[in-house]
């Protein structure tokens, strides 16, 4: 079956199937000016021309470069104000909360909360996916998540976690009760204050799950990582009667398992899929005949993981002449808890802007249009040099963290996040009087001039990034 093509405007979602139906089957489709969004594309390809024969995409280029082809058996589309997405489906999405925020820090930043939230279901767009399945949500999360003007189609799974156990855990209580309303519990144990347990058995749980609008069910065997440890864990014939009543309620059961115990526990039950792939290899499972020690000692340390905060700011010059960007100025300003050798911190930080800038303006692979790289030496692919790197002022604060022994957090890669955009958006403010924007890494100095051609630009330098020092001291 050919693949569908979903186009999204400002207002709704278009969905065109790209075998056209009865006698418009035998034509060619084209679709001029629309813009195109995919994941393996760095930044939406504006303007483009699409032609489709016999269902197939067999041209993509922008409508600018090629000659628009009509004939008697071209039916030709105006694209305009549309966006074309190749349809991907993310089957493993959790949309209840905002990536990189708790529960907490949104009640107490509700302006950041809230643009988050405005903008994660049209970033999904953005990069192509049209429909995605939350695999532990509730009618009530669905129903926030799908009043954005915009959405995928978006389904979900309800997340049948055993009472206390993953990934229920992480939530306080007694609001976990309330927050997991698929929770199980098994004979024997001893419900909650003001929880029935008749509404938390495998029949009580699979039914509420198919009335409430769910697709699937989604189990756990988790004992723990981290810093947690010792979780409960369901007993086999628990999740054998849910996958014997989902199934029979036509819905598949997933099962979080990471472990080699968990993932054999998921195959005697019979679940569908495993969520996971298999990252914790427990070794009292071994399979290996060699004579087990009478005595055994042995530690181990697994912290959570731990993440630093930083904020970058470039000042740049655009000569608009030729293109080309000089970075006047560099600042960071890096959390990374405790700095246990400031000399090591510094010189990842400074390694890790010098990657980002070299991303921004620099480094590109490409090839022609068989397919052949044309930057296979570095007298073309250009790494980064002193000369385009500046001194990197950085500042450091110092957050003590809990989640590890140091107070240190991890910082490898913050250096080389933040340079591109940056130094992307002090050159977009350059170029901003000129209503010249740069949409594509690197900003190199043949797409700035084309950009600047294409606004009719006229000669001279503009600067942008931080203010002046008159302007500092109004």
């Amino acid at each position: 079956m050919p693949p569908k093509i979903a186009f999204v405007s400002r207002i709704r979602w278009l969905m065109l199937a790209v075998a056209l139906p009865g006698a418009l089957s035998a034509a060619d489709l084209q679709i001029e000016h629309v813009t195109i969004v995919s994941p393996e594309r760095v930044s939406p390809m504006r303007d483009a021309l699409v032609r489709v024969h016999d269902g197939r995409i067999v041209a993509i280029a922008r409508a600018r470069d090629t000659t628009a082809q009509s004939s008697r058996d071209t039916i030709s589309m105006d694209g305009s104000g549309l966006f074309l997405a190749p349809g991907l489906i993310d089957s493993h999405v959790h949309l209840g909360q905002i990536p990189g925020m708790t529960p907490d820090q949104e009640v107490q930043h509700p302006d950041i909360a809230k643009a988050a939230r405005d903008q994660i279901p049209r970033s999904y767009l953005l990069y192509g996916f049209t429909t995605l399945i939350d695999l532990i949500s509730t009618p009530q999360e669905m129903a926030l998540w799908k009043n954005h003007e915009i959405v995928p189609d978006t389904y979900f799974c309800g997340g049948a976690a055993l009472m206390d156990g993953y990934a229920m855990n992480y939530a306080p209580k007694p609001q976990r009760y309330q927050w997991w309303p698929y929770m199980l519990i098994e004979p024997g144990t001893q419900a909650p204050d003001g929880i029935d347990p008749a509404r938390h058995t495998p029949q009580a749980v699979v039914t509420r799950m198919k009335a409430d609008g769910a697709i699937c069910v989604k189990t756990f065997f988790e004992r723990g990582f981290g810093g947690v440890r010792d979780l409960p864990v369901p007993k086999l014939e628990t999740i054998r009667e849910v996958v014997k009543l989902a199934h029979a309620a036509g819905m598949p059961v997933l099962m979080h398992a990471n472990s080699d115990e968990a993932q054999r526990f998921g195959l005697d039950a019979g679940v569908d899929i495993m969520a996971h792939g298999l990252w914790n290899w427990s070794q009292e499972h071994s399979t290996t005949s060699e004579v087990t020690p009478g005595i055994i000692e042995s530690a181990t340390y697994d912290p959570a993981g731990t993440f630093s905060n930083a904020c970058h700011v470039a000042m740049v010059e655009v000569d608009i002449e030729t293109g080309g960007v000089t970075i006047e100025r560099f600042v960071v300003a890096e959390d990374a808890g405790r700095l246990i050798n400031p000399m090591i911190v510094d010189g990842q930080i400074q390694g890790g802007v010098a990657q980002g800038i070299a991303n921004a303006l620099l480094e590109e692979i490409v090839y022609d249009d068989t397919g052949n790289i044309l930057t296979a030496t570095l007298a073309d692919y250009l790494p980064p040099t002193a000369r385009e790197i500046p001194s990197v002022e950085i500042h450091h604060l110092e957050t003590l963290t809990d989640a590890s022994i140091t107070k240190a957090k991890g910082l490898g890669e913050g250096g080389a996040i933040g340079p591109p955009a940056a130094v992307v958006n002090a050159i977009n403010d350059a170029l901003s009087p000129f209503g010249v924007s740069i949409d594509e890494f690197p900003a190199t100095p043949q797409r700035i001039r084309a950009a600047l051609r294409a606004a009719g630009a006229f000669s001279g330098k503009v600067e942008a990034g931080f203010p002046s020092e008159s302007a500092k001291n109004v």
